[in-house]
């Protein structure tokens, strides 16, 4: 593009905002298009009127990379808008193990039920009352039948997928889990005062869903680009259409899974933005730390 300059960024070119310039263009119509591939790699932007057109203007003082990406073809632009894994991650992997061992301990309950769902089912006075704190993580391990699991199972997988392929499987599995637990949580503390007790995975799956909805390009500047609304829009209908269900379907855990994994994903997001790119716990240890979350959630509520 022509707009764009390819000499190194003037270190004068910074306003008394702290805005660094990037280029100038003609109308605001080609510097909100420029704005489009910056907020695909999460980054904010302003158009400042200039006397020689409209200035686009960006937070980080690191411009020759923000040119060069804006001045990439559109195929370039695309890979260097992938978010980086580690070399030998993978999506498939942690996400594949996670919904296993759902599976498999949903199984195994369904040996002795009733009796292990009214140990780990989510219960408010079980949890408030009694101090039993693992029924957040262990009752997303337990289905009704097997109807249940497996709807769960392809919900959940498919949605973990998705985001996998956005923050990498082993933090997938991760903030779904993390999504879920803490769904669970909410619910107990807004109907402390009921007898219900909830079992099932799809607090999580709401959660998930909450988390891809949440991550940078979706929400973030909405009232710059209808277009940033979609995502959006689309984890609200499937909430709606999906979530309520018949009258055994808990409504309040996928809206509060789907709250949780809003903030989860939005914490990620400034995590991520935050935090310095050294390295740190490896893909295979942070989905075998996930996995090992329900299971010890299990041993304590069985050896409790």
């Amino acid at each position: 593009m022509d707009t764009i300059p390819t000499g190194p960024a003037d270190p004068d070119d910074t306003n008394e905002s702290g805005l660094h310039f990037v280029c100038l263009c003609r109308s605001p119509k080609q510097a909100h298009d420029l704005g489009l591939t910056l907020l695909a790699a999460d980054l904010a932007y302003w158009v400042i009127p200039d006397p020689d057109g409209f200035a686009l203007m960006v937070e980080r003082p690191d411009i020759d990379s923000i040119r060069h990406l804006l001045s990439a073809p559109v195929g370039i632009q695309d890979n260097l808008l992938q978010p980086e894994q580690a070399p030998g991650s993978s999506t498939v992997g942690p996400v594949a193990a996670f919904w296993s061992l759902v599976a498999a301990l949903s199984l195994l309950a369904f040996i002795s039920m009733p009796e292990i769902v009214s140990r780990g089912g989510l219960l408010a006075d079980g949890v408030l009352q009694r101090g039993e704190w693992w029924r957040p993580a262990t009752a997303l391990t337990l289905h009704a039948d097997i109807g249940h699991l497996v709807a769960n199972l392809v919900a959940g997988i498919l949605v973990t997928l998705a985001l996998a392929q956005r923050i990498g499987g082993a933090n997938a599995i991760l903030a779904t889990l993390t999504a879920g637990i803490l769904g669970n949580v909410l619910a107990v503390l807004i109907r402390y005062q009921s007898a219900t007790l909830s079992i099932g995975a799809s607090t999580a799956v709401f959660g998930a869903l909450g988390v891809i909805c949440a991550l940078p390009g979706v929400l973030r500047h909405l009232g710059r680009s209808r277009m940033s609304w979609v995502p959006l829009a689309t984890g609200i209908v499937v909430l709606g259409i999906y979530g309520s269900g018949d009258a055994q379907t808990d409504v309040l855990a996928h809206l509060t899974g789907f709250a949780t994994g809003w903030l989860t994903g939005r914490t990620i997001t400034l995590f991520r933005r935050n935090s310095g790119t050294g390295p740190g716990i490896n893909e295979a240890t942070r989905a075998i730390l996930a996995c090992m979350i329900p299971l010890l959630a299990w041993l304590w509520a069985l050896w409790s």
